[in-house]
């Protein structure tokens, strides 16, 4: 997701028109500032930016964003020291 990728074969990305970066949110910051429009695209593989379309088989229940969550569900911060 780093810029430098495509400096390293010498190609400037302010100047693209189009750039393609297959990761979730870890470019957000090195592109914000040249890039007028970010998409996020929904495309197959280990880890998708849609966590509830991927299809877990063993997880624990309720587990936010799969289940809705209420406050009698959460149980208060424990502080180890």
């Amino acid at each position: 997701g780093d810029p430098a990728f495509y400096r390293s074969f010498g190609i400037e990305p302010e100047f693209c028109d189009l750039i393609s970066v297959k990761a979730c949110t870890s470019f957000r910051a090195a592109y914000k500032d040249i890039s007028d429009r970010i998409y996020n695209v929904d495309t197959p593989g280990a880890a998708g930016c849609v966590l509830t379309k991927m299809n877990y088989k063993n997880i624990k229940r309720p587990f936010y964003p799969f289940d809705e969550i209420s406050y009698d569900l959460v149980s208060e911060p424990k502080c180890f020291r």
